[in-house]
């Protein structure tokens, strides 16, 4: 662990965006097309990382900003909200769209199954409502938020690693009628996710 505290700087990063371009530009479409999901990833013990967070805005034309950490690649859009388990949640109304973090899959490694509720099934917060299978670890996937499943990702259990390629878009989960709205103010922004895979990477 170092001993100097970690500083996190916020910088336009050309460079970094460019670099990602194609995925942003993927992840811009899935955000226009509200395609939003409500998960919860158990905790992944084995984590480690090196990361430099792309933050992206809700609209098209918004202001693309780096979160720079150190080290490698991996995409932390702004305008969603995290969990300590890894987990990303976008909101539209009282609707939750639920997914696991680009971090999340990257520790995963391949995905080859996942399990899924039904349509209709309740779910409570930080109880677990599906489980994923990666080829180095089977885990639980915890509800963020309480509410009612309204709608299922029906093509992942045929392409799992849809999970993996697209984990802010196409690779989202379930999307969940919230019971409580406040459930959402124990998550965290795009900023605070970095500095929690900061602080796990030390």
């Amino acid at each position: 662990m170092r001993d100097e505290p970690l500083a996190i700087t916020v910088r336009e990063s050309a460079n970094a965006i460019d670099a990602l371009q194609s995925r942003v530009a993927r992840l811009i479409d899935a955000r226009d097309r509200a395609n939003w999901n409500l998960t919860k990833l158990a905790p992944l013990r084995f984590m480690n990382v090196d990361v430099i967070a792309i933050g992206l805005g809700r609209e098209r034309t918004a202001q693309r900003v780096a979160f720079a950490i150190s080290g490698g690649v991996m995409e932390i859009p702004q305008g969603l909200k995290y969990s300590k388990e890894h987990e990303w949640v976008a909101t539209e109304d009282s609707v939750a769209t639920i997914g696991i973090s680009d971090h999340a899959q990257d520790q995963l490694g391949e995905i080859v199954y996942i399990e899924l509720p039904a349509v209709g099934d309740k779910i409570s917060k930080d109880d677990p409502f599906g489980v994923v299978e990666s080829v180095k670890a089977v885990s639980d996937i915890y509800a963020p938020v309480t509410g009612t499943v309204i709608e299922i990702n029906e093509d992942l259990p045929e392409s799992p690693e849809t999970v993996n390629e697209d984990p802010y878009g196409d690779g989202w989960l379930i999307k969940v009628k919230i019971t409580d709205m406040s459930d959402l103010e124990d998550l965290m922004d795009a900023e605070e996710y970095a500095e929690l895979l900061a602080r796990e990477k030390e």
